[in-house]
């Protein structure tokens, strides 16, 4: 079978979120089947002709071809600006409004035209206008959080009244978009049942399916016995997305004074990359709050810590992070928010805690519950073993998009034999 995958960014190196998801996914597609990656480049991700050719050369052993257009509005700070205030005056949401692209629209024809795909694969909601009945091919649109309903939630959180309108206002554009493309692809695929339910409670009787996140086992495992270092905290995450942002300000501004004050030997280490300048002050003021930024491999950042902290309170989808930690045997502090979309059973996976006391409540009795540590540590990798394994996820994925463009192919011409 002939898969086209049609992206918003270039899936490589697969260090986290929807670059880890879609190269993973992309690698056990390439199992069985014969792809060919068509995608934007956003700036912020591969800013230099060297890492783009990398990224390319990380790419050729799964896919047949590697087709890369700028994404547009993304040469400039201010070019950005821009078309997000454009967009407060405009039907279209500025999720949409990014994508739209000539360029794109010709080489997405061409490459159609040219590759002739069984099935083709839109990565985001964003892309969706690209779609077109005329095409002979199932088309299927992914959803990495369900837009509507992550932007909704942002603007509850957002205090600024005027932000809070925009952000408002945003939500309600895609919901009208969800609503009006959404029906017209063969299949909607989300990572988890709560974001199914979501889509489906926003756009009534659309197809959808869970293909889920998953966690690469062999690459992230547990490390010896007294690696850790006592009273150690970590975060994992780019900072570049809000929901991480938020999350490390909340935890820095809130919760770090409180558990100062409970643990005086308590430690944090925040990773990834573009963080804000607030994290860097601290950490220039505090010798124990420590902020590296973007590293290559997270994997001894987490071994060293004996407490995982995830406080988001925002966004949706399925956090990649928290399957990377609980791979790795870590112990979780997470809010309730954090694990939605996961078969993580507070308690028995995880620790969970939504106001900051009760968050800084969970993150004290670990630190000092060696026994408990090493009980989370034991379930949480189980789970990842036995329900987020990638190989598990390829196999879904190939069985699900193999049946799609089966019965999408027309039936062929019955034979009636000469009397």
């Amino acid at each position: 079978m002939k898969i086209l995958w049609f992206s918003h960014i270039v899936p490589y190196p697969p260090k986290g979120g929807a670059l880890q998801r879609n190269f993973n996914l992309i690698a056990q597609l390439a199992s069985e089947h014969r792809v060919w990656l068509l995608t934007f480049n956003q700036r912020a991700l591969i800013p230099s002709a060297p890492a783009l050719d990398a990224a390319i050369a990380g790419l050729k052993p799964y896919c047949e071809q590697v087709s890369i257009l700028p994404l547009p509005g993304d040469h400039s700070a201010p070019a950005k600006a821009s078309l997000i205030a454009k967009s407060a005056f405009t039907s279209a949401p500025y999720a949409v409004n990014w994508s739209r692209s000539a360029a794109m629209e010709r080489l997405f024809r061409e490459t159609v035209q040219s590759f002739r795909p069984d099935l083709i694969h839109y990565d985001a909601i964003g892309l969706a206008h690209y779609h077109h009945r005329s095409i002979p091919a199932c088309q299927v649109l992914n959803h990495q959080n369900i837009e509507s309903a992550m932007m909704l939630r942002r603007s509850e959180q957002e205090p600024n009244l005027l932000k809070k309108l925009y952000f408002r206002g945003e939500a309600e554009k895609i919901r009208r978009y969800e609503r009006l493309h959404c029906p017209r692809f063969d299949l909607n695929v989300t990572v988890s049942d709560v974001d199914t339910a979501t889509l489906e409670a926003t756009v009534p009787g659309v197809k959808a399916e869970v293909i889920p996140n998953g966690v690469d086992i062999s690459y992230f495992t547990p490390g010896p016995a007294g690696e850790e270092e006592e009273g150690s905290l970590v975060f994992a995450g780019g900072m570049g997305w809000y929901p991480n942002r938020d999350a490390m300000l909340y935890f820095a501004d809130q919760l770090w004074p409180m558990l100062k004050r409970s643990e005086p030997n308590v430690r944090m280490t925040v990773v990834g990359r573009r963080p804000p300048a607030r994290l860097v002050e601290l950490s220039r003021r505090d010798p124990r709050f420590s902020v590296p930024g973007y590293v290559d491999d997270v994997r001894p950042y987490l071994k060293r810590a004996s407490v995982y902290v995830c406080p988001i309170r925002d966004g949706g989808g399925t956090r990649l992070k928290l399957l990377d930690a609980m791979a790795m045997g870590k112990p979780i502090v997470a809010t309730s928010i954090a694990i939605e979309g996961t078969d993580s059973v507070p308690g028995r996976h995880v620790l969970v805690g939504d106001r900051p006391e009760e968050f800084v409540s969970r993150v004290v009795t670990a630190l000092r519950d060696p026994a408990l540590r090493r009980t989370l540590s034991r379930q949480a990798r189980s789970l990842v073993e036995e329900e987020y394994d990638w190989t598990h996820i390829g196999k879904k994925i190939n069985g699900l998009y193999g049946r799609l463009a089966a019965s999408h192919r027309p039936a062929a011409p019955e034979r009636h034999e000469a009397r």
